[in-house]
């Protein structure tokens, strides 16, 4: 028996829409467009490795190694920052280098562009020579977020 269409629901992560959404129907085109277009700047990471995790106010901060990718850049580290209650992380702090961008006869891991990206878009916000470790990375990758969340009073605590 199917579901009584008079039990709808409403996307709550897109309070923008206005019309019901039936249970068992299908997702109206233009609200699948605008949920693709949010997910595309999103780094597409095939597999990675947690490398440590940190408490940040009401933020957790994972820092992702030995990415595999099917981006057309090369990520040496990505911290992903889920807020409290959340599933999905809202923004991404990575360390990347488009691939073929590299000098010749410059070591595997010198400069590297430091991406931000958010659900309304991207931006490379520096350049770093400082991610070839996994330390210098996360204490530079928090710093930037804590800036960039408004929690320099915060102090972020390692979790793992």
């Amino acid at each position: 028996m199917p579901p009584d269409r008079r039990d709808f629901t409403y996307l709550p992560a897109l309070p923008f829409v206005l019309r019901p959404l039936w249970k068992w129907g299908n997702i109206p085109v233009d609200i699948l467009r605008h949920m693709q277009a949010i997910m595309q700047n999103k780094p597409k990471i095939d597999t990675a490795i947690p490398q440590r995790r940190y408490q940040l106010g009401a933020y957790t901060v994972v820092i992702l190694g030995d990415i595999q990718t099917t981006d057309e850049k090369e990520y040496r580290y990505v911290a992903a920052v889920v807020r409290e209650g959340d599933s999905d992380p809202g923004l991404y702090l990575s360390a990347e280098r488009i691939i073929g961008q590299r000098p010749e006869g410059s070591p595997a891991d010198s400069g590297y562009d430091l991406r931000v990206t958010m659900r309304e878009g991207s931006q490379v916000v520096g350049r770093s020579d400082r991610a070839s470790s996994v330390e210098q990375f996360s204490t530079d990758a928090l710093g930037m977020i804590a800036s960039i969340l408004d929690l320099q009073d915060e102090r972020p605590y390692r979790l793992m």
